[in-house]
Protein backbone atom coordinates (compact mmCIF):
# COMPACT_ATOMS: atom_id res chain seq x y z
CA UNK A 1 0.00 0.00 0.00
CA UNK A 2 2.75 2.43 0.96
CA UNK A 3 6.14 2.61 -0.58
CA UNK A 4 8.73 0.93 0.80
CA UNK A 5 11.38 3.79 -0.19
CA UNK A 6 8.44 6.11 1.89
CA UNK A 7 8.85 3.56 4.71
CA UNK A 8 12.27 3.25 4.93
CA UNK A 9 12.57 7.40 4.36
CA UNK A 10 10.54 7.59 7.30
CA UNK A 11 12.60 5.74 9.47
CA UNK A 12 15.82 7.25 8.27
CA UNK A 13 14.51 10.57 8.90
CA UNK A 14 12.59 9.49 12.07
CA UNK A 15 14.90 12.35 14.36
CA UNK A 16 15.07 14.76 12.11
CA UNK A 17 13.68 18.38 11.93
CA UNK A 18 10.25 18.20 10.57
CA UNK A 19 10.14 21.70 9.26
CA UNK A 20 13.19 21.34 7.36
CA UNK A 21 12.14 17.73 5.63
CA UNK A 22 9.14 20.14 4.56
CA UNK A 23 11.99 22.07 2.47
CA UNK A 24 13.06 18.76 0.97
CA UNK A 25 10.22 18.14 -1.02
CA UNK A 26 11.67 19.09 -4.56
CA UNK A 27 14.59 16.64 -3.83
CA UNK A 28 12.12 13.70 -3.24
CA UNK A 29 9.29 14.15 -5.82
CA UNK A 30 8.19 10.42 -6.24
CA UNK A 31 8.12 10.65 -1.78
CA UNK A 32 4.95 12.29 -0.24
CA UNK A 33 7.16 14.00 2.06
CA UNK A 34 4.02 15.70 3.81
CA UNK A 35 2.76 12.28 4.60
CA UNK A 36 6.64 11.31 5.85
CA UNK A 37 6.98 14.59 8.29
CA UNK A 38 3.50 13.67 9.70
CA UNK A 39 4.13 10.79 10.74
CA UNK A 40 7.55 11.55 12.32
CA UNK A 41 5.38 14.32 14.03
CA UNK A 42 2.58 11.82 15.25
CA UNK A 43 5.39 9.02 16.45
CA UNK A 44 7.14 11.83 18.67
CA UNK A 45 3.81 12.40 19.98
CA UNK A 46 2.92 9.16 20.70
CA UNK A 47 6.16 8.21 22.68
CA UNK A 48 4.45 8.27 25.99
CA UNK A 49 0.47 8.38 24.93
CA UNK A 50 0.97 4.68 22.81
CA UNK A 51 4.53 3.61 22.56
CA UNK A 52 4.12 0.18 21.04
CA UNK A 53 2.97 2.50 17.97
CA UNK A 54 5.65 4.94 19.04
CA UNK A 55 8.46 2.10 18.31
CA UNK A 56 6.41 0.17 15.60
CA UNK A 57 8.22 0.47 12.81
CA UNK A 58 6.25 0.47 9.55
CA UNK A 59 3.28 2.27 10.61
CA UNK A 60 1.94 5.94 8.85
CA UNK A 61 0.18 8.68 10.06
CA UNK A 62 -1.53 10.86 8.00
CA UNK A 63 -2.89 13.09 10.18
CA UNK A 64 -1.35 14.89 12.96
CA UNK A 65 -4.74 16.43 14.58
CA UNK A 66 -6.38 12.61 14.39
CA UNK A 67 -3.15 11.51 16.74
CA UNK A 68 -3.67 14.32 18.88
CA UNK A 69 -7.38 13.50 19.47
CA UNK A 70 -6.91 9.81 19.44
CA UNK A 71 -7.00 7.78 22.84
CA UNK A 72 -4.31 6.92 24.79
CA UNK A 73 -3.20 3.42 25.28
CA UNK A 74 -4.11 3.16 28.69
CA UNK A 75 -7.66 4.72 28.40
CA UNK A 76 -8.31 2.43 24.80
CA UNK A 77 -7.46 -0.37 26.78
CA UNK A 78 -9.95 -0.04 29.47
CA UNK A 79 -12.71 0.77 26.96
CA UNK A 80 -11.45 -2.43 25.22
CA UNK A 81 -12.45 -4.22 28.94
CA UNK A 82 -16.01 -2.56 28.92
CA UNK A 83 -16.37 -4.52 25.18
CA UNK A 84 -15.98 -8.16 25.27
CA UNK A 85 -16.95 -11.10 23.22
CA UNK A 86 -18.88 -9.27 21.19
CA UNK A 87 -18.79 -7.21 17.36
CA UNK A 88 -17.87 -4.06 18.24
CA UNK A 89 -18.44 -1.15 15.36
CA UNK A 90 -16.48 2.32 15.75
CA UNK A 91 -18.09 4.45 13.90
CA UNK A 92 -16.00 7.47 14.48
CA UNK A 93 -12.30 5.05 12.99
CA UNK A 94 -9.85 7.80 13.37
CA UNK A 95 -6.31 7.32 13.70
CA UNK A 96 -7.60 3.36 14.56
CA UNK A 97 -6.01 2.66 18.08
CA UNK A 98 -9.50 2.70 20.06
CA UNK A 99 -10.43 -0.32 17.00
CA UNK A 100 -7.18 -1.98 17.37
CA UNK A 101 -7.36 -2.00 21.16
CA UNK A 102 -10.99 -3.31 20.95
CA UNK A 103 -10.17 -6.18 18.72
CA UNK A 104 -7.86 -7.84 21.48
CA UNK A 105 -11.09 -8.81 23.29
CA UNK A 106 -13.85 -9.02 20.79
CA UNK A 107 -14.39 -11.50 17.64
CA UNK A 108 -14.47 -9.07 15.59
CA UNK A 109 -14.03 -4.88 14.73
CA UNK A 110 -15.84 -2.55 12.08
CA UNK A 111 -13.76 0.36 11.56
CA UNK A 112 -15.29 2.97 9.73
CA UNK A 113 -14.11 6.14 8.62
CA UNK A 114 -15.00 9.08 6.34
CA UNK A 115 -11.35 10.25 5.73
CA UNK A 116 -9.53 7.80 2.34
CA UNK A 117 -6.24 8.65 4.22
CA UNK A 118 -7.10 7.70 7.33
CA UNK A 119 -8.98 4.22 5.97
CA UNK A 120 -5.81 3.28 3.54
CA UNK A 121 -3.19 3.97 6.89
CA UNK A 122 -5.45 2.45 9.38
CA UNK A 123 -5.36 -0.67 7.20
CA UNK A 124 -2.00 -0.80 6.65
CA UNK A 125 -1.26 -0.58 10.50
CA UNK A 126 -3.76 -3.06 11.36
CA UNK A 127 -1.63 -5.89 9.07
CA UNK A 128 1.83 -4.78 10.32
CA UNK A 129 0.32 -4.79 14.39
CA UNK A 130 -1.37 -8.53 13.34
CA UNK A 131 -4.74 -6.81 14.14
CA UNK A 132 -6.41 -9.51 11.30
CA UNK A 133 -9.99 -9.48 13.29
CA UNK A 134 -10.41 -5.69 11.85
CA UNK A 135 -12.70 -5.15 8.67
CA UNK A 136 -11.75 -1.44 7.24
CA UNK A 137 -14.90 0.70 6.06
CA UNK A 138 -14.35 4.17 4.23
CA UNK A 139 -17.93 5.60 4.74
CA UNK A 140 -19.72 8.52 6.32
CA UNK A 141 -21.34 7.60 9.90
CA UNK A 142 -24.91 9.03 8.78
CA UNK A 143 -28.67 8.45 8.97
CA UNK A 144 -29.79 5.58 6.84
CA UNK A 145 -25.93 4.93 5.85
CA UNK A 146 -25.20 3.35 9.61
CA UNK A 147 -28.85 1.12 9.65
CA UNK A 148 -27.44 -0.28 6.25
CA UNK A 149 -24.39 -1.30 7.68
CA UNK A 150 -25.48 -2.47 10.58
CA UNK A 151 -27.87 -4.66 9.51
CA UNK A 152 -25.17 -6.45 7.43
CA UNK A 153 -23.34 -7.06 10.10
CA UNK A 154 -26.01 -8.14 11.98
CA UNK A 155 -26.84 -10.72 9.37
CA UNK A 156 -22.92 -12.34 8.98
CA UNK A 157 -23.03 -12.66 12.92
CA UNK A 158 -24.40 -14.30 15.84
CA UNK A 159 -22.48 -12.72 18.56
CA UNK A 160 -24.10 -9.52 20.23
CA UNK A 161 -23.29 -5.81 18.35
CA UNK A 162 -21.58 -3.23 20.34
CA UNK A 163 -21.28 0.33 18.91
CA UNK A 164 -18.70 2.75 19.92
CA UNK A 165 -18.76 6.69 18.99
CA UNK A 166 -15.59 9.26 19.16
CA UNK A 167 -17.41 12.21 17.69
CA UNK A 168 -15.10 14.94 16.54
CA UNK A 169 -15.22 17.56 19.35
CA UNK A 170 -13.43 20.65 16.55
CA UNK A 171 -14.88 23.16 13.84
CA UNK A 172 -12.19 25.23 11.68
CA UNK A 173 -9.66 24.10 14.48
CA UNK A 174 -11.44 25.22 17.61
CA UNK A 175 -13.30 23.28 20.40
CA UNK A 176 -17.04 22.63 20.30
CA UNK A 177 -18.78 22.54 23.42
CA UNK A 178 -22.67 20.75 23.48
CA UNK A 179 -23.39 17.77 22.03
CA UNK A 180 -25.73 18.78 19.36
CA UNK A 181 -22.54 20.63 17.73
CA UNK A 182 -21.13 17.03 17.49
CA UNK A 183 -19.79 15.31 13.86
CA UNK A 184 -21.59 12.58 13.97
CA UNK A 185 -24.74 14.28 16.29
CA UNK A 186 -25.19 11.08 17.68
CA UNK A 187 -28.70 12.20 19.49
CA UNK A 188 -29.55 11.91 15.75
CA UNK A 189 -28.53 8.53 15.09
CA UNK A 190 -29.16 7.13 18.77
CA UNK A 191 -32.63 5.85 18.29
CA UNK A 192 -31.36 4.17 14.96
CA UNK A 193 -28.47 2.59 16.31
CA UNK A 194 -30.20 0.93 18.84
CA UNK A 195 -32.35 -0.90 16.80
CA UNK A 196 -29.12 -3.51 16.42
CA UNK A 197 -27.24 -2.71 19.51
CA UNK A 198 -28.68 -2.21 23.38
CA UNK A 199 -24.96 -0.44 24.21
CA UNK A 200 -23.64 2.45 22.98
CA UNK A 201 -20.46 4.09 24.45
CA UNK A 202 -19.93 7.73 23.72
CA UNK A 203 -16.30 9.45 24.27
CA UNK A 204 -17.28 12.98 24.88
CA UNK A 205 -14.82 16.22 25.47
CA UNK A 206 -13.86 16.14 29.26
CA UNK A 207 -14.89 20.00 29.34
CA UNK A 208 -18.39 19.36 28.99
CA UNK A 209 -20.72 19.50 32.13
CA UNK A 210 -21.42 16.24 33.35
CA UNK A 211 -25.38 17.38 34.66
CA UNK A 212 -25.96 19.44 31.64
CA UNK A 213 -25.27 16.27 29.45
CA UNK A 214 -27.14 14.08 31.57
CA UNK A 215 -30.54 16.72 31.24
CA UNK A 216 -29.67 16.75 27.33
CA UNK A 217 -29.57 12.78 26.41
CA UNK A 218 -31.66 10.13 27.57
CA UNK A 219 -30.73 6.61 27.68
CA UNK A 220 -27.79 7.08 29.82
CA UNK A 221 -27.09 4.25 32.36
CA UNK A 222 -23.63 5.06 33.57
CA UNK A 223 -20.83 8.27 33.26
CA UNK A 224 -17.68 7.70 33.35
CA UNK A 225 -14.86 10.35 33.97
CA UNK A 226 -11.16 8.72 33.10
CA UNK A 227 -8.11 10.44 34.54
CA UNK A 228 -4.29 9.43 33.81
CA UNK A 229 -1.68 10.53 36.29
CA UNK A 230 -4.25 13.01 37.86
CA UNK A 231 -5.13 14.53 34.45
CA UNK A 232 -8.79 13.80 33.15
CA UNK A 233 -8.41 12.62 29.57
CA UNK A 234 -12.03 11.23 28.97
CA UNK A 235 -15.86 11.77 29.34
CA UNK A 236 -17.70 8.16 28.88
CA UNK A 237 -21.02 7.90 28.79
CA UNK A 238 -22.92 4.33 28.34
CA UNK A 239 -26.27 4.69 26.50
CA UNK A 240 -28.59 1.19 26.45
CA UNK A 241 -31.56 0.63 25.35
CA UNK A 242 -34.84 0.80 27.11
CA UNK A 243 -33.08 2.45 30.40
CA UNK A 244 -34.90 5.30 32.26
CA UNK A 245 -32.95 5.79 35.16
CA UNK A 246 -33.94 8.94 37.27
CA UNK A 247 -31.26 11.46 36.28
CA UNK A 248 -30.14 11.90 39.86
CA UNK A 249 -29.57 7.90 40.33
CA UNK A 250 -26.97 7.16 37.50
CA UNK A 251 -23.89 6.24 38.12
CA UNK A 252 -21.03 8.65 38.13
CA UNK A 253 -17.52 6.51 37.95
CA UNK A 254 -14.18 8.28 38.46
CA UNK A 255 -11.42 5.77 36.91
CA UNK A 256 -8.30 7.09 37.84
CA UNK A 257 -5.18 5.10 36.93
CA UNK A 258 -1.44 6.60 38.50
CA UNK A 259 1.73 5.14 36.79
CA UNK A 260 2.00 1.07 37.25
CA UNK A 261 -0.24 1.02 40.49
CA UNK A 262 -3.20 0.03 38.46
CA UNK A 263 -6.37 1.81 38.72
CA UNK A 264 -9.20 3.16 41.56
CA UNK A 265 -12.43 3.52 41.28
CA UNK A 266 -15.31 5.57 42.56
CA UNK A 267 -18.71 5.35 42.30
CA UNK A 268 -21.43 7.89 43.53
CA UNK A 269 -24.85 9.46 42.25
CA UNK A 270 -25.92 12.39 42.31
CA UNK A 271 -28.77 11.58 44.51
CA UNK A 272 -25.87 10.31 47.20
CA UNK A 273 -24.14 13.66 46.88
CA UNK A 274 -27.23 16.30 47.19
CA UNK A 275 -28.29 14.14 50.32
CA UNK A 276 -24.37 13.71 52.03
CA UNK A 277 -24.12 15.47 55.25
CA UNK A 278 -20.27 16.49 56.10
CA UNK A 279 -18.82 18.07 58.52
CA UNK A 280 -16.29 21.33 57.90
CA UNK A 281 -13.24 21.61 59.79
CA UNK A 282 -13.48 24.77 62.04
CA UNK A 283 -10.11 25.42 62.42
CA UNK A 284 -6.51 23.95 60.03
CA UNK A 285 -4.58 22.31 62.39
CA UNK A 286 -1.67 19.70 62.16
CA UNK A 287 -2.53 16.68 60.54
CA UNK A 288 -2.95 15.30 57.08
CA UNK A 289 -4.49 17.03 54.24
CA UNK A 290 -5.90 15.59 51.18
CA UNK A 291 -6.04 17.00 47.28
CA UNK A 292 -8.56 14.83 44.98
CA UNK A 293 -7.95 13.25 42.06
CA UNK A 294 -8.84 15.34 38.43
CA UNK A 295 -11.10 12.69 37.93
CA UNK A 296 -13.39 13.20 41.18
CA UNK A 297 -13.27 16.83 40.91
CA UNK A 298 -14.70 16.46 37.39
CA UNK A 299 -17.27 14.23 38.29
CA UNK A 300 -18.45 16.13 41.23
CA UNK A 301 -17.89 13.73 43.70
CA UNK A 302 -17.15 16.19 46.69
CA UNK A 303 -19.18 15.53 49.74
CA UNK A 304 -19.48 11.76 48.79
CA UNK A 305 -15.84 11.57 49.33
CA UNK A 306 -15.43 13.18 52.73
CA UNK A 307 -18.14 10.42 53.63
CA UNK A 308 -16.68 7.71 51.90
CA UNK A 309 -13.14 8.56 53.52
CA UNK A 310 -14.40 9.96 57.02
CA UNK A 311 -12.87 13.00 56.05
CA UNK A 312 -13.28 16.81 57.25
CA UNK A 313 -14.08 19.24 54.31
CA UNK A 314 -12.02 22.46 54.51
CA UNK A 315 -15.35 24.52 53.17
CA UNK A 316 -18.57 23.91 50.60
CA UNK A 317 -16.46 25.21 48.12
CA UNK A 318 -13.00 24.56 49.11
CA UNK A 319 -12.89 21.13 47.58
CA UNK A 320 -9.49 20.12 50.28
CA UNK A 321 -9.86 17.32 53.11
CA UNK A 322 -8.38 17.03 56.69
CA UNK A 323 -7.85 14.41 58.86
CA UNK A 324 -5.81 13.45 61.85
CA UNK A 325 -5.28 9.89 61.09
CA UNK A 326 -3.63 9.03 57.60
CA UNK A 327 -6.10 7.34 54.88
CA UNK A 328 -3.91 5.03 53.26
CA UNK A 329 -6.05 4.65 49.76
CA UNK A 330 -7.29 7.83 49.45
CA UNK A 331 -8.02 8.09 45.42
CA UNK A 332 -5.59 11.44 44.97
CA UNK A 333 -2.66 13.20 46.80
CA UNK A 334 -2.37 13.13 50.34
CA UNK A 335 -0.14 15.84 52.34
CA UNK A 336 1.60 16.34 55.87
CA UNK A 337 0.21 19.57 57.28
CA UNK A 338 3.40 21.23 58.83
CA UNK A 339 2.55 24.79 59.29
CA UNK A 340 -0.85 26.67 59.14
CA UNK A 341 -0.78 31.09 58.23
CA UNK A 342 -3.24 33.31 58.38
CA UNK A 343 -3.40 35.21 54.86
CA UNK A 344 -2.09 38.40 56.36
CA UNK A 345 0.49 41.37 55.55
CA UNK A 346 2.63 39.56 58.50
CA UNK A 347 2.96 36.50 56.85
CA UNK A 348 3.04 37.74 52.89
CA UNK A 349 6.03 39.82 54.19
CA UNK A 350 7.87 36.86 56.36
CA UNK A 351 7.14 33.15 54.38
CA UNK A 352 9.83 33.32 51.83
CA UNK A 353 12.20 33.67 54.88
CA UNK A 354 11.12 30.08 55.91
CA UNK A 355 9.93 28.94 53.13
CA UNK A 356 12.31 30.27 49.95
CA UNK A 357 10.95 27.66 47.44
CA UNK A 358 7.69 25.89 46.99
CA UNK A 359 4.69 24.30 44.63
CA UNK A 360 1.72 26.56 44.94
CA UNK A 361 -1.77 25.61 44.44
CA UNK A 362 -5.14 27.47 45.16
CA UNK A 363 -8.55 26.54 46.25
CA UNK A 364 -11.10 29.51 46.12
CA UNK A 365 -9.11 31.72 46.74
CA UNK A 366 -8.99 35.12 45.81
CA UNK A 367 -5.40 35.08 43.82
CA UNK A 368 -4.20 32.38 40.92
CA UNK A 369 -1.40 30.57 41.82
CA UNK A 370 0.63 32.74 39.52
CA UNK A 371 -0.57 35.65 41.83
CA UNK A 372 -0.01 34.03 44.80
CA UNK A 373 3.70 33.27 43.83
CA UNK A 374 4.46 36.95 42.92
CA UNK A 375 2.78 38.28 46.34
CA UNK A 376 4.86 36.34 48.05
CA UNK A 377 8.26 36.14 46.32
CA UNK A 378 8.70 32.54 46.65
CA UNK A 379 10.14 30.67 44.03
CA UNK A 380 8.79 27.79 42.19
CA UNK A 381 9.58 24.14 42.98
CA UNK A 382 11.28 22.04 45.75
CA UNK A 383 9.47 19.85 48.37
CA UNK A 384 7.14 21.83 50.14
CA UNK A 385 3.64 22.70 48.97
CA UNK A 386 1.76 25.59 50.12
CA UNK A 387 -2.16 25.19 49.50
CA UNK A 388 -4.05 28.56 49.69
CA UNK A 389 -7.79 28.33 51.23
CA UNK A 390 -10.93 29.72 52.09
CA UNK A 391 -12.05 28.26 54.91
CA UNK A 392 -16.64 27.88 55.72
CA UNK A 393 -15.45 30.60 57.53
CA UNK A 394 -14.30 32.83 55.34
CA UNK A 395 -11.35 32.90 56.67
CA UNK A 396 -8.06 32.73 54.42
CA UNK A 397 -5.20 30.59 54.86
CA UNK A 398 -1.77 29.37 53.74
CA UNK A 399 -1.21 25.65 54.76
CA UNK A 400 2.39 24.65 54.56
CA UNK A 401 2.55 20.96 53.74
CA UNK A 402 5.46 18.00 53.01
CA UNK A 403 4.12 15.39 50.65
CA UNK A 404 3.01 12.30 52.60
CA UNK A 405 3.25 9.90 49.67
Amino acid sequence: MYSKDLLDYIEEHSGDEPQRLLFSTNKNPALDIRLAVSTIISRQKMKFKNPEWSLTKGLVFPSVISTEQSSSAITALYKSQIFSNSVVVDLTGGQGVDSYFFSRSNEHVYYTEISPELCKAAKHNFSILGADNITVLNQATVPGKVSELLSTIKENHTTPVKVYLDPSRRKDGNRIIGLAQYEPDFLKIKEELFKFTNHILVKISPMEDIKAIIRECENISMAEVVSVGNECKELLLHLETGCNIPQEQIIIRAVMFKGDVGKKIFDFTFFQEENTVVTYCSQLDHGYLYEPDAALLKAGAFKSLSQAYGLEKIARHTHLYISKIMSEDFPGRTFIIKEVADFDKSNIRNLKKRVPKANISTRNFLLSPEQLRKRLGIEEGGDVTIFACTLESGQRKLVICNKAR
